[in-house]
């Protein structure tokens, strides 16, 4: 019995020095996020990002849906290229500044978003995880749909919080 609870004392222990150092760690900055969001009311096609290090998550996305490639490696680029083919079909490509964006680029542990859109692509950085929710909450205010029945019966049993879906009906 007493074996039991000083392996269970010492695993979470362990647990809370592992939390702290990945916390240390993103304090003192590491590999960043990228997010490419479609902010269109339709699918778009053709997504390409190029200009990271690295494969960033692209192709095809539905109305309001995006992707997110973690872990990308330094260094954070002058400017990356992305192309896409909009809704009607026409091929749009956007060059857009990146290190200017970031405030610390040599240090930068948080997300760099890319919100493509009919006025082009919008740069965000975010640091932290509460940051790039609420960013979301406010871009989805503006693209989701909050009078269609479905929502207002999700929302009215739970199934809805923050303009996330967190379970089926």
């Amino acid at each position: 019995m007493r074996t039991k609870i000083i392996v269970a004392f010492l695993a979470g222990a362990m647990n809370i020095i592992g939390c702290q150092a990945l916390n240390l760690f993103d304090e003192q900055g590491g590999p960043y996020d990228i997010e490419v969001f479609n902010a269109y009311a339709e699918e778009i096609g053709g997504v390409n990002v190029t200009g990271f290090s690295g494969y960033v998550a692209a192709g095809e996305f539905g109305k309001s849906t995006g992707a997110m490639t973690s872990q990308v490696t330094y260094p954070i680029p002058e400017k990356a290229t992305i192309s896409w083919v909009d809704p009607k079909g026409a091929k749009k490509e956007q060059t857009v500044e990146i290190r200017s964006k970031v405030k610390d680029p040599s240090n930068f542990r948080g997300t760099v978003i890319l919100d493509i859109s009919g006025s082009g692509v919008k740069v965000v950085t975010v640091k932290t995880t509460e940051e790039v929710f609420a960013y979301e909450r406010s871009r989805n205010a503006s693209t989701r749909p909050t009078s269609r029945p479905a929502n207002q019966e999700a929302e009215k049993h739970g199934k809805i919080q923050r303009g996330r879906e967190v379970g089926s009906l």
